[in-house]
């Protein structure tokens, strides 16, 4: 199961994902992004770079996006790609877009 997501791309220790509206990130154990992508990791769904279920597979967030969010989320699983993509993003390196959908009439 993979609740909609899916994956973009994937690099040296960082995988792209689409993240569908309704799903957080991460605090909602077996439900998350984080959960789901790692269970998929797990099942050999998403090849990281010969990771498999016997390891311990750590996936973290580069940044996050809300859960009424749907949009590109970049995760890492190695902690030297974590810190250096993290550091990307503090530094200003990485510029984000956001698009907004609206129903309805504005005044």
């Amino acid at each position: 199961m993979n609740n909609g997501i899916k994956v973009l791309k994937t690099g040296d220790g960082w995988i792209g994902i689409e993240k569908p509206c309704g799903i957080s990130v991460h605090n909602d154990p077996g439900k998350d992004v984080l959960s789901i992508v790692t269970s998929m990791a797990r099942r050999g769904d998403i090849d990281l770079q010969g990771l498999r279920a016997k390891e311990k597979i750590q996936i973290q967030p580069v940044h996050r996006l809300d859960k009424d969010v749907s949009g590109v989320l970049l995760l890492a699983f190695t902690p030297d790609t974590l810190r250096k993509l993290v550091d990307y993003f503090h530094q200003g390196l990485v510029h984000k877009k956001y698009f907004a959908l609206v129903h309805g009439k504005f005044r």
